[in-house]
């Protein structure tokens, strides 16, 4: 019987090739997943841009870098492929590095050089999607495709009565309340500032922490021009290319 590669090389051909893999075989522990998460970046050959972090149920503070390779700023252009998603989401860049350990919000706030709307490009190598083990879900960098950074906004932006709105050549895609899923959109970012268990290098000076879906995961069925945006502010246009 042959070998089959593991699990992280597999990956990072499905992120290449776009296909889905099976989640087998993949790691069976939070820190099991990191490795794999790092070995990734290396085969990109990529700096970290800066983090996706969520508080998943059950799971604690979790993060998954976004890579410098697939981090730009809007207006901007991706490649289709079967399965992109997107998330609108709010983000702040830090204005210091941040060492492991317990921080208030009123310091991490301190530490925040800006704030920005943000859309995380999303699509699952995992043929089981989150619904994988989640160490696995965790070792795909939570199923993160890219990150496209938008206009800046307010410092702790109150969402109260915004709406989140995204269209594909001027067809709705999403229309709904802008709702951070923890009620406060840096709540994630305290919890891993705390933990940081990562082995990319931790929270540093000019990265981009995106904490959170608005309006939850949005599918992009095929290419087009994406337009998205959160009530009183510049929208973030995306040119979706055709796979070559």
């Amino acid at each position: 019987m042959i070998a089959q590669p593991p699990f992280s090389a597999r990956l990072i051909e499905a992120r290449r090739d776009g296909r889905r893999i099976a989640a087998t075989d993949g790691p069976a522990t939070i820190d099991a997943a990191y490795g794999c998460q790092a070995e990734i970046l290396a085969a990109l050959e990529s700096d970290v841009a800066g983090w996706k972090v969520a508080l998943p149920p059950g799971q604690g503070a979790v993060a998954a870098p976004l890579p410098s390779v697939v981090t730009v700023t809007a207006p901007a252009r991706w490649t289709w492929g079967e399965g992109l998603a997107i998330e609108l989401e709010i983000a702040v860049r830090l204005g210091r590095d941040l060492p492991p350990g317990p921080i208030s919000r009123a310091d991490l706030v301190a530490a925040i050089d800006g704030w920005v709307f943000g859309i995380e490009m999303v699509r699952h190598r995992l043929e089981s999607g989150s619904a994988a083990p989640f160490p696995c879900f965790l070792a795909d960098s939570l199923a993160n495709e890219g990150y496209v950074v938008g206009p800046a906004v307010p410092a702790d932006l109150d969402l109260a009565g915004r709406t989140c709105r995204a269209t594909l050549d001027g067809a709705v895609l999403v229309s709904a309340p802008a709702v951070h899923p923890q009620g406060d959109t840096l709540a994630p970012l305290v919890a891993w500032a705390a933990v940081q268990a990562d082995r990319c290098g931790g929270l540093k000076a000019g990265q981009i922490v995106t904490t959170g879906a608005l309006c939850g995961l949005v599918p992009v069925p095929g290419p087009g021009l994406v337009e998205a945006t959160l009530d009183g502010f510049a929208s973030i246009r995306i040119a979706v290319l055709p796979a070559a």
